[in-house]
């Protein structure tokens, strides 16, 4: 961006309004979630609004700042870097190749007409035509793209195709990728399909609770195209690990599948068949929070009927056994294999 022959470093935008104004004690909290002034409560509203607001600017390097006098109105300026230099080149593109991939005869939905067996396939769900393009775009030659823009079509499309993975939004009207997630955990047919959310929902809390929903991974926005296809990379490594057998070895702990033994500095661990396949399942995929109801169909499956108990009591076995603080109990959600 130049003005004249002076480049520009920023870009200021500024939104003023002429209303009742917000009283000096509100304006350090109004950006927090779900904070409202109070004389406000009485209107429709959530307060995650000016919170949101403020995660995707950052997300964007840009700063929000308010200013406000009651009986006056207020003023929210907003400033974003425009240099090339400040961001990630990855961030970088031309404007005809973003116009690529906005514009696209492609139907809203692509669904396949026939399976190419040796090929595998990605299921993109986003209610926004060019950020699926955007993501087809980059894994085109690997896969065989299904494209939906409604969480509950993904699902139906999901049980059809079976996809190899899911790279689902966060954020759609209907059915939300945070219950997308859900939904295929909780159903045999597809509970085994890695999943990675795409969101604009930077926090801490929202991390957690899009890994809780069952989702393997999380990507946040803007999305770089290298970080995205190194998650799916690490994505299919984990599964590929569990599916072949592979022996996995996490600091002083050495777990075999084929032998069935767990070695611990150098010394051997006896545990009983299910004491090791949940163990195995929680070591395949470290500081992930797998759910109650997830551990019993993997471990027991969904023809057995077992109960919460069963699971606390074969945690707290391998926990003896073991000797190593490596399975964290996350309360009133499920456990998580970390060191």
């Amino acid at each position: 961006i130049q003005a004249g022959k002076k480049k520009v470093k920023s870009v200021r935008i500024q939104v003023l309004d002429t209303g009742k104004g917000i009283a000096s004690e509100h304006l350090n909290h109004i950006f927090d979630r779900f904070y409202q002034v109070p004389e406000s409560m009485n209107r429709a509203g959530t307060g995650v609004g000016l919170s949101l607001c403020k995660e995707l600017i950052e997300l964007h390097l840009g700063q929000i700042e308010v200013n406000s006098k009651l009986g006056e109105g207020s003023n929210f300026s907003i400033t974003f870097p425009v240099q090339d230099s400040v961001f990630d080149p990855s961030w970088i593109h031309s404007h005809e190749n973003l116009l690529d991939k906005i514009v696209s005869n492609n139907p809203v939905v692509r669904k396949l007409d026939s399976i190419e067996h040796e090929k595998q396939i990605l299921l993109i769900v986003d209610d926004h035509t060019e950020l699926r393009k955007f993501v087809a775009d980059i894994f085109s030659d690997r896969f065989q793209i299904v494209e939906s823009e409604r969480g509950e079509e993904a699902l139906e499309l999901a049980l059809k195709f079976l996809p190899d993975v899911v790279i689902t939004d966060w954020m759609m009207p209907g059915m939300s990728g945070i219950n997308l997630c859900r939904a295929l955990r909780s159903n045999p047919k597809t509970n085994h399909i890695p999943i990675i959310i795409l969101t604009s929902k930077s926090s801490q809390d929202s991390q957690i609770e899009g890994m809780q929903s069952g989702a393997d991974d999380y990507v946040s926005k803007p999305i770089s195209p290298k970080v995205l296809v190194s998650r799916v990379n690490a994505l299919f490594r984990r599964v590929n690990s569990k599916d072949t057998g592979k022996t996995i070895k996490i600091a002083n702990i050495q777990i075999d599948p084929v032998k069935f033994n767990v070695i611990i500095d150098e010394q051997e661990v006896v545990l009983a068949k299910k004491e090791f396949e949940l163990l195995y399942l929680l070591a395949s995929r470290p500081g992930r929070v797998f759910l109650r109801n997830e551990i019993l169909s993997q471990i027991w499956g969904n023809d057995v009927i077992v109960g919460d108990r069963t699971i606390d009591v074969h945690i707290r076995k391998v926990r003896q056994k073991l000797g190593v603080d490596c399975i964290t109990t996350v309360k009133g959600v499920g456990y998580k294999f970390e060191l």
